[in-house]
């Protein structure tokens, strides 16, 4: 029997290794190269920026679907007011701005080889760059201000039971 429907169609993605999911979400992935005879070390798991360009927009609902979602090795997660790192690199209208300057501690500055003398910047907050730009989804921030407040009283029972 005919019918009026109309088939949808989405737009088709191309499925993702791990690591390139983690060097899309969180700008940074290990090399699995079998040749280094298990030895990982930071890798780019794409042919070059250009494919990972088209990665990103190939799977960008698919990612950014796992907002709110915890982060460790197997849920490659981020929180709520906060992007992956190849949203920032492609759409992003700019970077975030730079609100003040920290002055980096001598006994810092000597172990980790920090140039003489140069302050660091201090940036604004992605939930604040957020909502500056109005690219707040509904809710985001009371969801991020909320997992900002339990992770305090978590660190705060942590520090008291170390006591």
């Amino acid at each position: 029997m005919a019918t009026n429907r109309r088939r949808k169609f989405q737009k088709q993605r191309i499925a993702l290794s791990h690591e390139q999911r983690m060097h899309l979400l969180w700008g940074w992935s290990l090399d699995v190269n079998p040749k280094k005879e298990g030895f990982r070390s930071p890798g780019f798991p794409f042919r070059d920026e250009e494919h990972r360009r088209s990665r990103w927009f190939e799977n960008r609902d698919f990612l950014m679907a796992h907002m709110g979602r915890e982060r460790n090795m197997t849920d490659l997660g981020f929180r709520y007011g906060a992007r992956p790192a190849a949203w920032w690199d492609y759409e992003s209208p700019e970077s975030l701005a730079i609100i003040g300057y920290e002055e980096i501690d001598e006994n810092y500055r000597r172990a980790t080889g920090a140039c003489c003398g140069d302050p660091e910047p201090i940036y604004e907050s992605e939930i604040d760059f957020l909502e500056r730009h109005g690219l707040l989804l509904p809710g985001e921030k009371e969801k991020a201000l909320a997992f900002e407040e339990a992770e305090r009283l978590r660190e705060k029972a942590l520090m008291e039971i170390e006591d």
